[in-house]
């Protein structure tokens, strides 16, 4: 009949749900607890692999991301209709009833819903160096790590209309600022403090005139 199952060996769940962060955990948590079966799948393959803590998060200041998924998947565990499976999903197919994908190792599962929490790919600059320095003191999210780096000489990355509005949205009254805006050679510093960046740091400068008055930023 029209929607039954392709493979009729297939058990087939209630909802699949693709990625195992904080998303896809929270989901399964909640319908675990409605009484829904639930496979969820993922990588281990995370975007936040690199930081050394995450932040703004309600009782969990500080923690380590490894930790935090480490807490929810134990949590995961007493609801004995979700399923975890460290496995990449590779395709879906849209049935007139149901959802059949198809993993990383080639089996297949099916279900009713088909949940994506696949979550963000951060491409970094073209920068030597710069993969080394990442979640250290390169970042990409002022409001998670803009704490640790206060008070001190910041720079911002950016292109175009992205660029010129990251400045704008992290700029505070104080130190130094220094900007690349795509092809840009010299740096800028506030008044009393004009000076070239450091050789390892040249990839961080301003375009054009610098802006009046002393800015700082957080990356």
């Amino acid at each position: 009949m029209q929607g039954a199952l392709h493979n009729e060996e297939l058990f087939l769940f209630d909802v699949i749900i693709v990625g195992a962060g904080p998303a896809g955990l929270s989901a399964a948590l909640v319908l675990g607890r409605c009484r829904r079966s639930v496979l969820v799948c993922d990588t281990g393959q995370h975007r936040n692999a690199a930081s050394q803590a995450l932040h703004g998060f309600l009782t969990r200041d500080g923690v380590a991301p490894a930790e935090l998924l480490r807490l929810g998947r134990e949590q995961l565990g007493q609801y004995e209709s979700v399923e975890v499976r460290t496995v990449a999903v590779i395709d879906a197919i849209r049935r007139a009833t149901h959802f059949e994908v198809t993993l990383g190792d080639r089996t297949q599962a099916a279900a009713r819903k088909l949940l994506l929490a696949t979550g963000m790919v951060d491409d970094l600059p073209a920068i030597p160096g710069i993969e080394a320095c990442y979640g250290k003191s390169v970042f990409h999210c002022p409001y998670c790590d803009g704490w640790e780096v206060r008070d001190q000489p910041l720079a911002i990355y950016g292109r175009g209309e992205h660029g010129r509005a990251a400045r704008a949205r992290r700029t505070r009254p104080g130190s130094l600022v220094a900007s690349r805006d795509h092809g840009a050679r010299r740096a800028y510093c506030p008044p009393g403090r004009d000076r070239w960046l450091p050789r390892t740091h040249r990839f961080y400068h301003w375009r054009g005139a610098p802006p009046s008055g002393a800015v700082r930023a957080y990356v």
